[in-house]
């Protein structure tokens, strides 16, 4: 509408100074090269006009002749952008979808514009990855580098392509690249500090846990455990080295951060007891024992209280019942010292108390025991040993990620390589595992 109205407005003021100029009275006379020419004013002026719409009209001409060449190439620019970019799109979509081929025309596609860009380079990459060739992708990986903004996602692939082919020494310093560029990204954080810990930088990896933590790259609770982990290990350490006031400081605060984390409790009351503070050692067991009951506990309890005999050694046990009644393994710990002490009756009914959970291999072997101590029924024992053999095998500790079985903690599982993967529970049944066998025909021990 306003533009109409703009147009009119143009046309009415054209035609009062058209009508203007034919009422406006006098002659125009051009005397050129002995030609008289003679005119009203208004026919010059009709003359003017026409002689500025015609230049001007020669000048669009003009104009477009000269700039063609131009238009042509940026129309035929943006065309091979668009294509380029439908093509990148669509390697993308087939990258994702899995197909090879697809994925390889959409790279040819985006070679003329797109050649050496960042986008080109990541769909080399991953197209070749998909592939499987891994020589090309790490070449792309590597030339992203070079561009500040394709670097943080060319360190990435690289640091991928690392842990694959188990180089865990060149991963840990793209890593720490990354961290220099992008401090809060959470692969980064992850990757750091399994790596730290791995290369045995307890120091190192512990900041980068606390980095993760800050930057809320990693749950308070993960945190707090991966750190028990490494201050640990860094007690380990400083025991290897003789500095056991260092080693008892490590272990202390590794309990403190994870009241469950068996083995920096016992390695702290070990340290603790040799340093004349038995009272502050059980203390930081009876904390664990509440969070989570451990055969390790009960067995490092008795160790730095040092029984007097196999009386003494139930009256250090018998506390922990009252801190978690009913529990399985203060049963099982109970019933093999009143075995110990010939206390057939309490070995009994602990016995009988331990069965009401998940009976497993040690159950049954100190079921042996009872039978062949106090009623020296040998057959009785024998039959005991044979469920033994079928039952589920005891506790033990796991790697979450394999399901490799250690007899003790271990920070990186050896079969596949998971650090801090190794939990406590169930292992393999007897039969399977073969140990159960051996022990129908093994002779009993004093100890289950």
């Amino acid at each position: 509408m306003g533009r109409i109205l703009l147009y009119v407005v143009l046309i009415a003021a054209v035609s009062l100074v058209a009508v203007w100029v034919a009422e406006q009275p006098g002659d125009v006379r051009l005397i050129w090269r002995g030609y008289l020419v003679e005119s009203s004013v208004s026919m010059l002026f009709v003359l003017v006009m026409a002689c500025a719409v015609l230049l001007a009209f020669a000048y669009q001409v003009l104009n477009f002749v000269l700039s063609s060449p131009r238009l042509i190439q940026t129309t035929r620019r943006n065309r091979f952008r668009e294509n380029a970019y439908r093509s990148l799109t669509r390697g993308m979509v087939a990258v994702a979808a899995g197909d090879i081929k697809a994925a390889k025309r959409a790279v040819r596609g985006t070679e003329g514009f797109l050649s050496g860009s960042p986008l080109h380079l990541l769909l080399t990459a991953q197209a070749a990855q998909l592939e499987g060739n891994e020589l090309l992708a790490r070449e792309s990986f590597k030339a992203m580098l070079t561009d500040p903004e394709s670097e943080f996602l060319g360190l990435r692939g690289l640091l991928v392509q690392s842990l694959r082919k188990g180089d865990k020494k060149t991963a840990l310093a793209l890593a720490r690249r990354a961290f220099e560029i992008n401090p809060r990204a959470e692969w980064v954080l992850t990757n750091l500090i399994d790596l730290e810990t791995v290369a045995g930088n307890w120091p190192d990896a512990e900041q980068s846990v606390i980095a993760a933590q800050r930057a809320n790259g990693i749950k308070p609770e993960n945190a707090r455990r991966r750190r028990a982990v490494l201050l640990y290990q860094r007690a380990q350490v400083a025991l290897d080295q003789g500095d056991e006031k260092a080693a008892r400081d490590l272990a202390k605060r590794s309990a403190n951060l994870k009241a469950d984390f068996v083995p920096a409790v016992v390695l702290a009351s070990k340290l603790l007891a040799s340093a004349g503070r038995l009272r502050r050692a059980r203390k930081l067991i009876a904390r664990a024992w509440q969070s989570a009951p451990h055969p390790e506990l009960s067995a490092v309890l008795v160790e730095i209280s040092k029984p007097l005999n196999d009386l003494s050694r139930i009256k250090i046990l018998e506390p922990l019942m009252s801190l978690k009644p009913g529990n399985m393994e203060g049963h099982l710990a109970l019933a093999s010292a009143s075995l110990d002490a010939s206390l057939w009756g309490a070995a009994r009914e602990h016995l009988g108390e331990a069965a009401k959970g998940i009976p497993d291999q040690r159950l049954y072997r100190l079921m042996a025991r009872l039978e062949e101590g106090e009623n020296q029924n040998d057959a009785a024992a024998r039959q005991w040993l044979l469920k033994a053999s079928r039952a589920p095998s005891e506790p033990a500790w796991k790697c979450r990620e394999c399901g490799e079985i250690s007899n003790n903690w271990v920070i990186q599982c050896y079969s596949c390589e998971g650090v801090d993967s190794f939990e406590w529970g169930r292992g393999t049944n007897g039969p399977n595992g073969g140990a159960a066998d051996e022990l129908l025909f093994a002779a009993p021990s004093k100890r289950a």
